[in-house]
């Protein structure tokens, strides 16, 4: 292992990696070869814009294997079994032709155009979350606003009841916790199968109802049966907990950027800036998703040197946003800044179908919040969290 090799994997195993990742991105980037990424099961990192751009839009690259997303230690349990038929018929790990069928059927009622007519239902929602935040105390911007407001928001526009948010609230979050732990245990696994299901109930009943325009949206463009509805219930779930992940990490990143830039907080507050500016280059400088899980089925061949077929590799969103090859003074947090395309949400045919979905919500939750606390001052420093892929505040504590 040569000398610089040595100092990556270091960098990976500091215990002020999740604290500030970016300085491991950075000798990453200078290494002269492709290497693993520690604890990643031999996966090949991918940290250069270019080499990353390539692969996002590459027709040949595909998401991960399920083996690749499945390193658990229970895979024999029929818990386990029923899981995986849930997640394998999703669109994030569908191959090629399948994708494409899904996407056509999902991005229509998730498109720009119709994503704005859900504006008042998304403002309604910020809006009686506000209202319910603490007055007198110390605000916890993960716990009470970020980690709560995200199924909220789907939940509504997928027509789930009022009063079963609680229930929903705690399946997504059983969900995404065993989809985002690679230590999963057999009580883990038994509470996210109960998850499926609870999902599963609540929103054939918000299907009864009728009453979710974005459920309405995505039934109306599938053809009539059972199977159908199912396949849509199926692709709901996934958007319910990868919505929580990505939104909770965007809106609390974007508060603690606005709150420890006094310049921007300001320009926000009297109109000089956009909150949708300040979304756009928190999603460059602190995206919410770091890694993209990727399998390329074809050789692949890079700045770095050639990459073997049917080789996995895990593609950094943090780092390659943050390529200073791309963008001048990329460490620096500026929202006034011209942005390059993001690859925040992908890239081509297999970009987020809930990128537009995930800007305004985000955008409407962080103006919404400065206007109740304009000041959007910290009582103490902001403590991140310790997840691999995603990159977000664990906890930020704003004064009343």
């Amino acid at each position: 292992m040569s000398a610089l090799a040595a100092d990556i994997h270091q960098g990976f195993m500091a215990p002020d990696y999740y604290l500030d990742p970016y300085k491991t991105y950075a000798a990453c980037r200078e290494h002269d070869r492709y290497s693993t990424v520690p604890n990643s099961g031999g996966t090949l990192g991918i940290f250069g814009h270019q080499d990353a751009a390539a692969l996002l839009t590459a027709a040949t690259v595909q998401p991960a294997r399920l083996r690749t997303f499945f390193p658990v230690p229970d895979p024999d349990l029929i818990e386990f079994e029923s899981l995986q038929r849930w997640i394998s018929r999703t669109i994030l790990h569908s191959q090629a032709d399948e994708h494409q069928r899904l996407r056509r059927l999902l991005e229509r009622p998730l498109s720009p155009i119709p994503v704005q007519r859900y504006e008042a239902v998304i403002e309604d929602t910020v809006h009686q979350q506000l209202s319910r935040l603490p007055k007198r105390r110390p605000l916890d911007v993960v716990k009470d606003y970020a980690g709560v407001l995200p199924t909220q928001v789907i939940g509504r526009l997928l027509g789930l009841a009022p009063d079963a948010w609680p229930s929903v609230q705690a399946a997504v979050s059983a969900l995404a916790h065993w989809t985002d732990n690679t230590h999963r245990s057999r009580r883990d696994t038994c509470a996210a199968r109960d998850a499926v299901d609870t999902l599963t109930m609540q929103l054939l009943a918000a299907l009864e109802r009728g009453e979710g325009p974005l459920l309405d949206g995505l039934v109306g463009r599938t053809p009539p049966g059972p199977q159908a509805v199912d396949e849509i219930i199926v692709q709901c779930i996934l958007f319910l907990v990868a919505g929580r992940a990505t939104l909770r990490n965007l809106i609390a990143n974007a508060v603690h950027l606005t709150s420890t830039h006094r310049d921007v907080r300001e320009a926000l507050a009297d109109g000089r800036l956009t909150a949708n500016a300040i979304i756009d280059e928190t999603l460059r400088v602190e995206s919410p998703i770091q890694f993209l899980h990727r399998t390329v089925d074809d050789p692949f061949t890079g700045t770095l040197g050639e990459i073997p077929a049917d080789t996995a590799v895990l593609i950094c969103i943090g780092s390659a946003q943050r390529d200073p090859t791309v963008v001048r003074n990329a460490d620096r947090f500026d929202p006034w800044r011209t942005q390059p395309s993001t690859l925040a949400f992908g890239m081509a045919g297999r970009s987020c179908l809930g990128r537009a979905l995930a800007r305004l919500t985000a955008g409407k939750a962080l103006q919404s919040l400065l206007q109740q606390r304009p000041a959007l001052k910290t009582a103490v420093p902001a403590r991140w969290g310790r997840t691999f892929y995603y990159r977000g505040i664990a906890e930020l504590t704003l004064d009343p």
